[in-house]
């Protein structure tokens, strides 16, 4: 008897424990504005973004009868873009971002050699993404919440028969949370962007002939995107 009382007794702890647990879980499923107050969400986004201009092939000859090529990286997908979100105080967060665009590097030909229009000519496939941190600072918690943003990180091209480089980058911008529920919110993100690629020195090309290459060492672009967030 004595042993079945010490058993008993050594059992109702762990009970006790297990009850604890499933009352937080409990809370924290169902009570997330009072048991995650402080907590981070995830959010999945799909957008656009504008041309990026590396630089230009510009005639050897102001005389030459040939066009300048403008050497352009064009988006040809959705651009998809992970984030994850954490509360650093009541107005600020931290954000983390991965985003992915394919797309192709062509040429943007001004003319052709008689003067008329010419089309874009397509000259490789590429790809380019981007790992990096933003702030954001968010104007009230209200059900429709405007931020800024500000951050940068590392932007990768990679260019199908050239190989792959990775620049920094910087970005601002604006954006709009509503809140649907509890724990999801329809995401708006627009973003202006900053590269510095070196693209002849970066991918190692040369052009001859009747070009030579107007260097732009800074790129700009826009983005913007549209998703869901969800209040993990």
């Amino acid at each position: 008897m004595k042993r079945s009382g010490r058993r008993s007794a050594g059992r109702r702890p762990a009970r006790g424990l297990r009850t604890r647990a499933a009352l937080l879980l409990f809370a924290c499923l169902g009570y997330p504005g009072i048991a995650l107050a402080g907590a981070g969400e995830i959010a999945f986004l799909a957008g656009s973004a504008t041309n990026t201009k590396f630089g230009r092939l510009v005639p050897l000859f102001s005389t030459a009868e040939l066009p300048t090529l403008n050497i352009v990286f064009e988006p040809r997908d959705p651009l998809w873009t992970l984030s994850l979100a954490y509360p650093l105080g009541r107005r600020i967060e931290l954000q983390a971002t991965a985003s992915l665009v394919n797309g192709a590097i062509i040429y943007d030909a001004n003319s052709d050699m008689t003067g008329d229009p010419q089309r874009k000519m397509k000259i490789a496939e590429a790809a380019k993404w981007s790992f990096g941190g933003s702030l954001l600072y968010r104007f009230g918690r209200s059900r429709v919440s405007p931020y800024l943003a500000v951050g940068g990180g590392a932007t990768a091209l990679k260019i199908e028969g050239a190989g792959r480089r990775a620049r920094p980058f910087v970005e601002f911008g604006v954006g709009l949370k509503t809140r649907l529920s509890r724990r999801f919110q329809l995401v708006l993100d627009i973003r202006r962007e900053i590269s510095f690629f070196r693209f002849f020195e970066d991918f190692r090309l040369a052009y001859i002939l009747n070009y030579r290459f107007d260097s732009r060492n800074l790129q700009m672009g826009w983005k913007a995107s549209l998703g869901l967030a969800f209040r993990l």
